[in-house]
């Protein structure tokens, strides 16, 4: 294995393979970015190469040479000399595995002695505890996620945002994976890749119900989705699924009062659950290393593309350090997020010091022990029920449902209904299916 300090060697023999075995470009530009790369030539030449197979063109070194003449940076790079030098560097074909190790080992560690400069210099400025905050921060991004993908020059993706833009014009309204909730999908256009979303309530609100909900919507349009439940027991979650999708009473299905065409509607419900690409991880043991790992294997398994994790506060012992290790897997979640460029749905409980509010409407402030959470969430959202604090509300089977921070979406209230005996939200533009209860 190189050592970083032999960076330079690694980088010319690196583009050296590149040049010689073209195809090899797609799976390296996969692994590797320009900023990776120690030298400022070497950065230049493989952004050149970058710029050729998005064009589906393989580089050699007349079409890397062409590339960088059209650009105006040839003779900067040291023109052909360079090139036939690099060109005289022996590599194999099965070097790419370990020269991509090598210059990503090679990049953290430039960026942790450039880390460990900029220490004498914070704490002239800051005291030691912020000093570690920050430090920590660096340190936990640069060993989960690739450095490369944080150094990226503007240029390079200019072309495919606009051409992102224009797909998003030809197509407009839904981009990302639906709520379940047309009037939601409306103002953030769906789950998107890498976000984070906070739910949260009082008990009894409807927390595990808009969950179930949104989770079963996707799965019925094909994509995995994942639950993490640590709420309540397994059996509990299958009834109300089946009440949910069979519009059977959850009250008859828990008590067993049932008729004949109930039953039937029960029996054909679970033939449509069947077929679900749903996950259910029940283990109420697992720590936030086990969610991480859980998460990890079902996307790389199943494709998973949607995790809702039922509730946050029951991921943590109760103690002095909760707030701190909330944090911990907020930021542990968010940055899972982002990498594998799934949509992480948490419910969390609130404080009670919503019930001190005239109106009871919570707001992100209300989330039980926040700390990091509001930093991490790209959508926060609480929900209320009047007719859960008014016996006579004018609203009944209402729930509003409050965006308090959108990352991508304005902040604002959404009705939507809330039908009790099935233990059910849903859109009125959308209502559930009554097929089997006709």
């Amino acid at each position: 294995m190189y050592s970083f300090l032999e960076s330079k060697e690694i980088d010319e023999a690196f583009l050296s393979l590149l040049m010689k075995e073209g195809h090899l470009i797609y799976e390296a530009s996969e692994r590797i970015q320009p900023g990776m790369l120690s030298g400022k030539s070497n950065q230049i030449i493989f952004r050149a190469m970058i710029a050729l197979a998005k064009r589906g063109i393989e580089p050699s070194k007349l079409l890397v040479k062409s590339e960088l003449v059209k650009a105006g940076v040839f003779q900067e790079i040291g023109g052909d000399e360079y090139l036939n030098d690099l060109l005289m560097i022996m590599t194999r074909e099965a070097d790419l595995s370990e020269f991509t190790q090598s210059l990503d080992n090679a990049f953290k560690g430039r960026e942790l002695i450039r880390l460990s400069n900029e220490i004498p210099k914070s704490l002239e400025k800051l005291d030691s505890n912020t000093v570690i905050s920050k430090v920590g921060k660096r340190l936990e991004k640069l060993t989960q996620v690739s450095g490369g993908q944080d150094v990226i020059l503007l240029g390079d993706i200019l072309d495919s945002t606009l051409d992102t833009i224009s797909e998003r014009r030809a197509n407009p309204g839904l981009q990302g994976i639906t709520t379940g909730f047309p009037k939601v999908d409306a103002v953030t256009t769906g789950y998107g890749k890498g976000e984070l979303w906070y739910i949260g309530a009082r008990p009894s609100v409807g927390k595990t119900a808009i969950l179930l909900k949104s989770l079963l919507e996707v799965s019925k349009t094909g994509v995995a989705t994942l639950l993490i439940n640590r709420e309540m027991n397994l059996i509990n979650i299958n009834e109300r699924l089946y009440s949910m999708v069979s519009r059977v009473p959850f009250l008859n299905i828990r008590s067993g009062n049932l008729t004949d065409r109930e039953m039937k509607a029960l029996s054909e419900a679970k033939e449509e659950l069947r077929e679900l690409p749903f996950f259910i991880d029940n283990n109420w043991l697992g720590n936030e290393i086990y969610v991480l790992s859980t998460i990890r294997k079902y996307h790389h398994t199943h494709g998973v593309r949607i995790v809702g994790l039922d509730y946050i506060q029951l991921m943590v012992a109760r103690s002095s350090e909760s707030v701190h290790e909330l944090g911990s897997l907020s930021r542990s979640m968010k940055l899972l997020s982002g990498e594998l460029e799934i949509t992480s749905i948490i419910l969390s409980q609130l404080n009670r010091d919503v019930e001190g509010k005239p109106d009871h409407r919570p707001e992100m402030h209300h989330l039980r022990q926040s700390g990091n959470l509001e930093e991490d969430g790209d959508y926060m959202v609480g929900l209320y029920r009047d007719d859960i604090y008014n016996t006579n509300s004018p609203v009944e089977g209402t729930m509003e449902y409050n965006i308090l921070k959108g990352r991508n979406a304005p902040r604002g209230t959404y009705i939507l209904r809330y039908d009790a005996p099935t233990v059910t939200v849903y859109d009125e533009s959308s209502p559930p299916d009554n097929k089997w209860m006709v």
